[in-house]
């Protein structure tokens, strides 16, 4: 309790404008270096590089920290919530006059956290700190993974429509079920475009890295050439071989590849969010209308988003209103309606 007191003591909301100002100061340097002189940076001297250097690696940490800072903070009031055993609409009366940011944070993570709750995530290894479990943790990682993707579709929402909706509860079918401000309820089924060769890598990786967690040897992959190489080879020790040991540090390895995997098309990559798409209109229709799909593309380096969306045009889109209102590409970085 004194730690809670403790965390509450902080103002937070001051760090966050300290933090806003900190950030607008550094990038307004990195401005100016790059426009002072209006000359190319290849032309500039070696102080206006250094400059130029620090401002860069001042706004990228900043980014990274102010991003950590936030999840914690959103994550510890959460848990908070949850350790007072706050049932959700008195949470939501306590969170009413939060901005919807905070609103949405915090709910949603206290809806991560109740969903630890059930018996099958007792040996989570991450349990109750909102964060993504690894590949390898099979039996959580698909439940992280919508939990993530929902907190950040919600901000890619409102920013490109202004719709500010809230988490109501974690099901099935769809997978989450969410509340405007006037009232209505919504329905938002997450799916990844997964490309066949991707899911035989994924799958791969966690055998292989299953086998590792015996070795008591912890690894460090740098690209390698495929995990199913990997998975396939007649002896563990024959892979192991292949490895490193990264010096000062006994017992830990690197694999490194022999280079990187061809980029994809993005004629590809619309064909597989395509499929994915079709595949749904294959299932029982949400419980829950309206309702928004929204779809991973998972697209490898070299895809440019533009060519992507013109691809996903010229294919011919099937009638998705038995099942959906909404179509959207989400990833960490992008926010994409395609339909309708």
């Amino acid at each position: 309790m004194a730690a809670w007191e403790g965390l509450q003591a902080i103002n937070y909301p001051a760090a966050h404008r300290r933090a806003g100002e900190l950030g607008a100061a550094i990038q307004e340097l990195l401005r100016r270096s790059r426009t002072s002189r209006r000359k190319p940076i290849a032309s500039l001297g070696q102080a206006e590089v250094r400059e130029l250097y620090h401002a860069a690696h001042q706004c990228s940490t900043f980014e990274v920290l102010h991003y950590r800072f936030s999840e914690c903070y959103h994550t510890l009031r959460a848990f908070h919530a949850d350790a007072r055993t706050v049932p959700y609409e008195e949470l939501r009366a306590e969170l009413s006059r939060e901005s919807w940011c905070g609103q949405h944070e915090i709910l949603a993570r206290w809806g991560w956290i109740q969903t630890h709750k059930d018996a099958e995530f007792t040996d989570h290894p991450r349990r109750f700190i909102c964060e993504p479990a690894k590949p390898d943790q099979s039996r959580f990682y698909k439940h992280d993974r919508e939990f993530d993707a929902f907190i950040n579709f919600l901000h890619g929402l409102r920013s490109h429509t202004g719709r500010e909706l809230l988490f109501r509860r974690k099901r099935e079918g769809p997978d989450f079920e969410t509340e405007e401000k006037d009232g209505l309820v919504l329905g938002i089924e997450f799916c990844e475009a997964v490309p066949t060769q991707k899911a035989i890598e994924r799958s791969a990786e966690a055998k292989v890295l299953r086998r590792l967690s015996g070795s008591g040897r912890s690894l460090a992959v740098e690209e390698p050439d495929s995990w199913e190489s990997l998975r396939k080879a007649p002896n563990f020790q024959d892979w192991l071989a292949q490895a490193e040991i990264v010096e000062g540090v006994p017992g830990y390895l690197v694999v490194r590849g022999r280079g990187p995997k061809a980029a994809e098309s993005e004629v590809s990559a619309a064909v597989r969010i395509h499929i994915q798409i079709m595949e749904k209109l294959t299932k029982p229709p949400p419980a829950i209308r309206p309702c928004i799909l929204v779809v991973n593309p998972l697209f490898g380096p070299g895809v440019r988003c533009e060519v992507l969306f013109e691809e996903l045009d010229r294919l011919p889109m099937p009638d998705l209103d038995s099942h959906f209102d909404e179509v959207w590409l989400g990833t960490d970085q992008m926010t994409q309606q395609v339909w309708p």
